[in-house]
């Protein structure tokens, strides 16, 4: 490889940690909750373990359908 090359990657290497950082974990965080019944609100709050409940609901309401598909 050209030292040309290795320097650009070089460059673009701290881009692509920084969009890991902000763009993938909070990704995956969001899959991560969305296995559990959370309620911030709660006056003890906790997670629950749900499984794909939340996930199942969400694929078969109405209103979620229609969001998409008018």
């Amino acid at each position: 490889m050209k030292k040309s090359a290795r320097m650009g990657w070089g460059f673009l290497t701290p881009t692509f940690i920084i969009l890991g950082i902000t763009g993938l974990l909070p990704f995956i965080f969001v899959l991560y909750v969305g296995f559990f019944d959370w309620n911030v609100f709660a006056a003890v709050p906790g997670l629950h373990f749900a499984g794909v409940e939340n996930y199942r609901r969400l694929v078969f309401d109405n209103g979620f359908l229609q969001s998409f598909w008018p």
